[in-house]
């Protein structure tokens, strides 16, 4: 494909031509379609002298947004997901028609959760409708990450998603209302475990440091996310239909910078074991965030959790991830490319080498700069 300097225009022609020579095939009426769903935007037109009809001019860059469009039709056919998914992935969709998406898709799920508990009797009711019965498809990764910190125990975590499904029907829990003498274990220590809240207290994230030693109980952290309207699960596109414009981009910014974490998260977790300090839950996050339909909730929930966390901890993320995103991700292709010396690879490696014997660390350390005399691509994502 000839270069094109993304600031000059073309003409549709040239613009499907481009697409084309990247493996996709756009048809004049396409476009136009696309063009009217607010995925492909004209400069105008122009009648040049002597020709019959206009013609309409393109950006260059439309090249590379129609690229896109394409690659994610390929799995997705339905416009608000399509526009969801463009949007998501660093495309250009007209802002009040991506809001349009983020409502409709939103509101489907509203509308079955009230179609489901439409004959309920009280939110206790609605909440076992809403928690019984067969499960379609598997689970997310988040439910069974709940599973397996309970252990597999299917009652344990039946309770627990009660509880959320309460919360999200407007009723109230009994977090404090437990038998003493009852051998069956509380539900605030249920919800503990499940969200890991206890192991962010406690475990080693690195030598001698949690990662959240004063969290607060977990059933404090949930009444507060449900007075901010994270569980208004009957009204999910509430707060998108009043959002401004600029709220809506910075949402899925912050979006980005939630999934994002999943890779210290990984760093951390290979270097100190699996879940180590409930950070398995960012893990799972970013193995849910694939579809457009859990874009669009995390999109929403970031834009209701933005007035709710410290002034400043979206971008100081945001800047951490991007200082440390070279190292961690040459640390765990190292660790995949010698997996006979795991045990040692991890974040505090000089520490882990000073207590080996010297001829050991001196071999471990040999090995690894072998790697890296083969591999400059490695090096240069420690050096960045």
């Amino acid at each position: 494909m000839p270069h094109i300097p993304p600031d000059d225009t073309i003409s549709l022609g040239e613009l499907l031509a481009a697409v084309a020579a990247c493996g996709y095939s756009v048809s004049p009426r396409q476009a136009k379609r696309l063009r009217e769903e607010g995925l492909l935007r004209c400069l105008g037109q122009d009648h040049p002298a002597g020709r019959r009809g206009s013609r309409s001019r393109y950006l260059a860059s439309e090249v590379d947004q129609l690229v896109l469009v394409m690659r994610v039709g390929v799995t997705e056919r339905r416009f608000d997901e399509r526009r969801i998914l463009v949007a998501w992935h660093g495309g250009r969709v007209e802002p009040d028609v991506l809001r349009g998406s983020l409502v409709a898709i939103l509101d489907a799920v509203s509308v079955a959760v009230r179609d489901t508990t439409r004959n309920s009797e009280d939110p206790g009711h609605a909440a076992e409708l809403l928690t019984s019965g067969p499960r379609k498809g598997r689970s997310c990764a988040t439910t069974r990450l709940m599973r397996q910190r309970l252990r597999g125990d299917s009652l344990a975590l039946q309770r627990v998603m009660y509880s959320f499904a309460l919360m999200a029907v407007g009723g109230e829990v009994a977090w404090s209302e437990h038998d003493p003498f009852s051998s069956e274990e509380s539900l605030a220590s249920l919800v503990e475990r499940a969200t890991a809240t206890d192991r962010a207290r406690e475990d080693e994230v690195f030598r001698g440091k949690e990662l959240a030693p004063s969290a607060a109980p977990a059933q404090d952290t949930l009444e507060k996310l449900r007075t901010a309207g994270l569980f208004e699960i009957e009204g999910l596109a509430g707060c998108l239909r009043d959002a401004s414009r600029d709220a809506i981009q910075q949402a899925f910014k912050d979006a980005h910078t939630m999934i994002d974490m999943a890779l210290p998260a990984e760093a951390i977790e290979a270097s100190r074991g699996e879940d180590v300090g409930g950070l398995g839950s960012l893990r799972a996050l970013s193995l849910d965030g694939v579809d457009a339909l859990s874009v669009a909730v995390l999109v929403r929930n970031t834009l209701l959790m933005r007035p709710i966390v410290p002034d400043g901890a979206f971008e100081g993320l945001d800047a951490a991830i991007e200082g440390a995103r070279g190292p961690m991700t040459a640390f765990l292709e190292i660790r995949r490319a010698l997996p006979e010396h795991v045990d040692v690879l991890g974040l505090d490696l000089q520490q882990s080498l000073s207590e080996l014997p010297d001829h050991e660390a001196s071999q471990i350390q040999h090995r690894i700069q072998k790697l890296l005399d083969s591999r400059p691509d490695l090096r240069a994502l420690l050096d960045s």
